[in-house]
């Protein structure tokens, strides 16, 4: 008797193309950091932290960042707007997807943008700019790749500081990879529960 369970291992192309995508990101910035000769895991004059403490630290620092998911309650027009398109375009997405199919996606994202963007492209724009100017113009560009609404790319840019503040601070990309992905993976898991909840609410 054969008990071993098949599907548990099928993806939807959802989840399929979003990890190869978002592990494509790394993979960019692995090719950019070897071509520029940099280190995109430890910035250069910081000592070097074990990894249980970088993994640590990451959870941590996601906890600021649930405070989103309470703003995302308020009745402000402009929270409204951006509500009104991720439940519109975004979370029904993703309503089909197992837990961890959610983890495995939000653990690509933080890996891959990143890597790209804070472990490479902060590294780089720091380097030719300085800190605070290379932390703007890499959140605005992070901003503008997640051009889903004015509403979501000003959301992004933020979350872009945010990210690039820690990086810039710690000088250890596995901890923004950490707060990146556990903030999506409790994004998703929290959006997608309050869709279904209120897709059953109307039926009802």
């Amino acid at each position: 008797m054969n008990s071993f369970d098949k599907s548990a291992f099928r993806f939807s192309r959802l989840t399929t193309t979003a990890v190869f995508f978002e592990f494509g990101l790394g993979l960019l910035a692995i090719l950019g950091g070897w071509w520029w000769n940099l280190n995109l895991w430890v910035m250069p004059g910081h000592v070097r932290i074990a990894e249980w403490q970088q993994v640590i630290w990451g959870v941590v620092l996601t906890i600021p960042l649930l405070s989103l998911l309470l703003l995302e309650r308020s009745s402000w027009q402009w929270v409204e707007r951006l509500r009104t398109v991720m439940e519109r375009d975004i979370v029904p997405r993703f309503v089909r997807l197992s837990h961890f199919e959610l983890a495995l996606i939000a653990a690509a994202a933080g890996f891959g943008e990143e890597l790209l963007f804070r472990g490479f492209l902060q590294q780089l724009a720091v380097q030719s700019c300085g800190v605070w100017i290379g932390i703007g113009l890499v959140s605005l560009m992070f901003g503008a790749v997640h051009a889903i609404s004015k509403e979501y790319i000003w959301v992004a840019t933020a979350m872009g500081v945010y990210f690039g503040l820690i990086h810039a601070y710690f000088g250890h990309t596995w901890i923004v990879v950490v707060v990146h992905a556990a903030y999506d993976w409790v994004a998703l898991v929290y959006l997608v529960r309050r869709h279904i909840a209120a897709a059953r609410i109307n039926q009802d």
